[in-house]
């Protein structure tokens, strides 16, 4: 199972330089980058992100809320979307098996021991300090 990862930090603390690095180890075009708004949008209307497991390896959420709505959010990427050139909207069910992997960017304080350490990895970038 490929766990999720949360950044957490404050404004300026290198979380998206963090991200750009892992994207680094990607094809820059399976990475998608996208925010929590876009998420929340889709996730409202119940659509199915078709095909993103074909299209992506690595996808990049920014300025996420808080822990809760990381949670949220990641059940949403672990689903079995259908394998078609539309979106659509369905109820498709729950996988533990996505076939890419979710990085979570906040500024939201997140502990490591709030989070399900079998579905997260926290970096949390609130101890580094830039010179």
């Amino acid at each position: 199972m490929n766990k999720s990862i949360i950044i957490s930090g404050p404004k300026g603390s290198g979380k998206t330089w963090i991200a750009d690095a892992i994207a680094l180890t990607h094809p820059k075009r399976r990475v998608l980058r996208t925010t929590e708004r876009e998420v929340d949008e889709k996730m409202e209307t119940c659509v199915s992100i078709d095909n993103v497991d074909t299209l992506y390896d690595l996808i990049i959420v920014e300025e996420c809320s808080d822990r809760g709505q990381i949670h949220v959010m990641d059940t949403y990427f672990r689903f079995n979307h259908a394998r078609t050139d539309d979106w659509k909207q369905c109820a498709c069910p729950e996988s533990d098996h996505p076939k890419y992997s979710v990085v979570f960017l906040t500024q939201a304080d997140v502990n490591i021991k709030e989070v399900d350490r079998e579905r997260f990895t926290v970096i949390n970038c609130r101890n580094f300090i830039h010179p």
